[in-house]
């Protein structure tokens, strides 16, 4: 719907509130898709993508949407907390990284303090703002919700705060990577049967 006189377009996403109008007549499964189709439609057409979010598990769709866009050319850049206040869900997240890297996709790692945001930007001219993560809970059954904005100038704001939060990260390479503990890579291993639950 359109926001004021200004003419932004904004459409809201949440997928954990069952009851809402738009919703209320689709099956239980296609409610809790809606974060997920919306994300991968966009990542469908994009050029640039920046991400910042505080967990980052991404399911199968999620991941691939991505890694198709790398595949296109596209510039995907990825800001999460170096450490996280979830531990598990910091090793699970890194489960990804490899793969990600090997892609092309640019993963940024922000020091000394807890990334709480949950931004995207496509293009410089669609974004999304909320409270939903990039994980099964969140994209499926917690009660988080986002906007989903078309707007230039929303979208250039969000781009700039992003791009000083790099000035707070350190960029991930793929060599660094591969140089990890072996502790780490069997951690990350032990650990990848409990993706579908985060």
């Amino acid at each position: 719907r359109e926001l004021g006189s200004k003419g932004i377009t904004a459409n809201l996403i949440a997928p954990g509130f069952v009851d809402s109008a738009m919703t209320a007549k689709l099956p239980q499964q296609l409610k809790d898709e809606a974060c997920k189709m919306i994300a991968a439609r966009r990542f469908g057409t994009a050029e640039e993508i920046a991400y910042a979010v505080a967990f980052f598990i991404p399911d199968h769709d999620i991941l691939n949407a991505l890694l198709a866009a790398r595949r296109r050319g596209v510039d995907v850049k990825i800001l999460l907390p170096e450490v996280s206040n979830h531990v598990v869900a910091d090793w699970l997240s890194r489960g990804f990284y490899g793969e990600l890297l090997r892609a092309g996709v640019r993963i940024f790692r922000y020091n000394d303090a807890m990334v709480h945001a949950k931004t995207a930007t496509i293009d410089g001219r669609w974004s999304t703002v909320g409270t939903a993560n990039i994980d099964r809970l969140s994209l499926t059954g917690n009660y988080e919700i986002n906007l989903e904005i078309l707007d230039d100038d929303l979208a250039r704001h969000l781009e700039t705060v992003f791009t000083n939060d790099l000035g707070q990260a350190t960029e991930l390479t793929l060599a660094e990577w591969d140089r990890r503990h072996l502790v780490a890579r069997l951690c990350e291993l032990l650990l990848r049967p409990l993706r579908p639950l985060l």
